[in-house]
Formats: C-alpha cells, sequence, structure tokens
C-alpha cells in the first residue's frame, strides 16, 4: 500500500510544482503586459494573449465584466494557505490491548525463557496503523481546501482587473478576453480538478483506514470468541468426573479450535480480499492521474 499511496503523493507533489510554474508565468506575462501599455505598445499586449500563447480562446468566449466596490480594487491579500501537518493520532491502542490480555501470559512466560518479546514484535506487523492512513486523508483535506481557495482568490482578482482591462477597442478579440479565458476556464478549472483529486484521495484513505480496522478488530472478535471456547472446554476436561464428559468436553475444545482455524481464515481471506482491491483502487487512480498529466486524454478532446 506504501507504494501507492507514496505515488500518489509524488504526483500531487508534481501538479503542485505545475500550477506553482504556470502562475508564476501568467504573473510575469501580466506584468509584461502592464510594462507594454505603459509604454503605449498595444500590438506588443495583444501579442502577448492572442498569438504568444500555445492554447487559443475560443471564439464564442464572452469577457466577464464585474462591477466592484472602491474597496476592493484596491486589492486583498490574496488566499491564505497555511497548510498545517494533521496530527497523528495512534487508533490501534484498542486491539493492542485485547492481543496483550488474550496473549499476554504467555507472551511473558517466553520473553522470560528466551528475552524474546514476540508480541512487541509481531503486533506493528499485524496491526498495521489505520490512524496513519486517517492522518493522510485529514491532509488531502487539507490540500482540498487550498486548492479551492486558490480558486477562488484569481475568481476575486479577475472580478477586479475586469473592469480596469478592456482591449477590445484594439480592432482585435483583446488580450484582455484572451486573458479572461486563460484565468477563467483554464486555470479556475484546473485548481477546481485539483481540489476534486484531493477530495476523492481522501475519501480512498478513509475509506481504506476504515476497511483496515474493521479487518482486525473482525479477527480479534473471531479470536477472542473461539479462544473463550477453548477456555471453557479445558475448564470441563479439569473437572470432567467420567470418560463421557471428559470425551464430550475434548470434542468441544478440537471443535472449537477447527471452527477457529477455518473461520478465521476465512474472515483473514475476505477481509485481505477487500484491502487488496481497495488497493488496487488506489493504484488505478494513480494510473489515471499520470496519464491525464501527460495530456494522454488530449485526442478525445480534440475528436
Amino acid at each position: 500500500m506504501r507504494p501507492s499511496l507514496t505515488s500518489v503523493a509524488e504526483s500531487m507533489l508534481d501538479l503542485i510544482a505545475a500550477a506553482q510554474r504556470g502562475l508564476r508565468q501568467t504573473a510575469a506575462d501580466l506584468r509584461q503586459s502592464a510594462d507594454d501599455y505603459d509604454r503605449t505598445d498595444w500590438s506588443a499586449a495583444e501579442r502577448q494573449w492572442s498569438a504568444a500563447p500555445g492554447w487559443s480562446t475560443p471564439y464564442d468566449w464572452r469577457e466577464t465584466d464585474v462591477a466592484t466596490s472602491s474597496a476592493a480594487t484596491v486589492g486583498g491579500s490574496g488566499a491564505v494557505l497555511t497548510l498545517v501537518p494533521p496530527p497523528y493520532v495512534r487508533e490501534a491502542g484498542e486491539a493492542e490491548d485485547n492481543l496483550k490480555s488474550l496473549f499476554g501470559t504467555i507472551n511473558t512466560m517466553i520473553e522470560k525463557l528466551t528475552g524474546y518479546d514476540i508480541l512487541g514484535t509481531v503486533m506493528p506487523l499485524l496491526l498495521g496503523d489505520w490512524g496513519a492512513l486517517k492522518r493522510i486523508a485529514r491532509a488531502y483535506g487539507e490540500l482540498e481546501v487550498a486548492w479551492r481557495a486558490v480558486a477562488a482568490d484569481l475568481g476575486e482578482g479577475m472580478d477586479v482587473l475586469s473592469e480596469h482591462w478592456d482591449s477590445s477597442g484594439s480592432g482585435t478579440l483583446g488580450a484582455s478576453r484572451a486573458f479572461d479565458y486563460h484565468l477563467r476556464s483554464r486555470w479556475m478549472k484546473a485548481f477546481e480538478a485539483l481540489a476534486q483529486t484531493a477530495d476523492t484521495m481522501q475519501q480512498m484513505c478513509e475509506s481504506m483506514a476504515a476497511q483496515y480496522e474493521h479487518t482486525v478488530k473482525g479477527l480479534l472478535y473471531t479470536l477472542t470468541y473461539f479462544l473463550s471456547q477453548i477456555k471453557k472446554g479445558l475448564g470441563k476436561i479439569m473437572v470432567a468426573t467420567n470418560w463421557a464428559k471428559l470425551a464430550a468436553a475434548l470434542y468441544g475444545v478440537v471443535s472449537s479450535l477447527y471452527d477457529l482455524v477455518v473461520d478465521g481464515v476465512k474472515l483473514a481471506v475476505e477481509q485481505v480480499q477487500m484491502l487488496i482491491e481497495g488497493f488496487e483502487m488506489i493504484s488505478a487512480t494513480v494510473v489515471m492521474l499520470r496519464h491525464q498529466m501527460d495530456g494522454d486524454f488530449d485526442a478525445l478532446k480534440a475528436g
């Protein structure tokens, strides 16, 4: 599972870096246009947004002009993006306590004889920690909020800019119109898509954490139940007063052991299969995200 989550995280980092580069370039191009206008070089500003970009403005795109208050035209500080790592909460403690109560005595005896703590070594491998998955999910939730904040900030910025930049009188389709399309249709939608991707990862991690927790607790419940039955059978063996009661008690212990193995293995296989399918879902999402980033769907959009 770790490779899948690591791959998703790396994809997200690539997207963040791409967004950073793209917005920096957009800001630099906008400053260049402002400088061109200051020099009354309208043709240069028009070329900056109408001819130079690798994308084109749809012919039917209509520039959005929004009347804003005088206070809004001053401009704000922009989106506040303070991403704080979610706190780690260990949630496997109850399961560990249950295992210790079941095997603590035996583990203590083995540790005294051999110096080897079996439970201390095996528990992290058996139980894992679904609390870590929930932490990752919360991190993606914060990332979703951040993406949406950037998109909203871009929209507010365009609303302020719209009533101060109208190049339709230049005789072309207009640089302001092209920039309006670039921000409102390309970048704002891109950040909305990024937010949706982060939300998808949050839901997937939360789902996997819930399945993981259910698997561990289900196995522990099965183990606890059958061990209690075995203890009862052993108690009956100790107090059996005749061969018939002894045979019945032995049969009860053997039957419980058999059911423990059969039902425990069946439950483990079903639950592990469910987890594997969850991991495959995350891996498939990673592959799809990579395809989208590499532009493999462009032919479908172009027809």
